[in-house]
């Protein structure tokens, strides 16, 4: 009888975690060091990221019709737009289905990204603090202004990039510690609505320092036991999905 009743909160448990509904936008840093060839000839940084943004969505269509993925990328633009802004929302938060699954292919596997955007200079002014802001605010307004139904949903955001300290060493002086706090302002501002901020740190082979991003995200103390961690594509782009998908399956065991 123990046993039994062991069995129906197990049960119980697994139907709670099955049916809390999971809104990701995945914010993939779009800057020229994200596009250098990797040693080897491997995929570059920015392929590694798309490609494991498109393995999540293929996921999600097969668990659950309630689950949404948004890409959007910071530190780039349209290409030709008369009033740049260094934000792009590549795919609107929503259920994957087939035509943004094969936007997403088609990019990955084709040159799509040079012939219709502008990528900045990671040390450009305008790929400063002013683009991770508004990355940020996007994301803040794209959740509230969607109709979750679930109170209890999660709202997430990963964070894809090489960069350990996106707000230091930018032309014409560097970023000031003013337009810092306005971008942990803003990070604060969607925690406080219920959207966890995680970063994906992508640097192959060396030391990926946390002390910028642990003001802003959320961190697994297992993987950051010393305030840096090594960077998840450091051996590979099934290291990378490795990594994500422990992400997604402990998410959804402690819904």
């Amino acid at each position: 009888m123990e046993a039994e009743g062991h069995d129906e909160e197990e049960g119980t448990h697994e139907q709670t975690w099955q049916t809390k509904s999971d809104h990701l936008l995945c914010v993939i840093d779009a800057r020229r060091d994200m596009f250098e060839q990797q040693p080897g000839g491997g995929s570059t940084h920015f392929e590694a990221a798309m490609r494991v943004v498109l393995q999540t969505m293929k996921q999600k269509v097969i668990l659950s019709d309630k689950d949404t993925v948004g890409i959007v990328w910071f530190g780039a633009h349209a290409a030709g737009s008369d009033a740049p802004e260094p934000v792009v929302e590549f795919a609107a938060l929503d259920v994957p289905n087939a035509e943004t699954i094969r936007k997403v292919q088609d990019l990955v596997r084709g040159d799509g990204f040079t012939s219709q955007y502008t990528s900045l200079p990671n040390r450009a002014s305008e790929a400063g603090a002013g683009s991770l802001k508004k990355v940020l605010w996007r994301c803040q307004q794209t959740f509230m202004g969607r109709a979750i139904k679930d109170a209890d949903a999660f709202k997430r955001v990963w964070i894809f990039t090489n960069d350990d300290s996106p707000l230091e060493g930018f032309e014409g002086g560097g970023t000031t510690a003013d337009e810092g706090a306005l971008v942990q302002q803003v990070a604060r501002d969607a925690g406080q609505i219920g959207i966890e901020i995680t970063v994906i740190p992508m640097a192959r082979g060396r030391k990926f320092e946390m002390a910028f991003w642990r003001r802003l995200v959320c961190f697994d103390p297992d993987d950051d036991a010393d305030g840096s961690m090594l960077g998840a594509s450091s051996s590979s782009f099934d290291e990378l999905l490795a990594r994500v998908r422990r992400k997604q399956h402990k998410k959804r065991r402690l819904a």
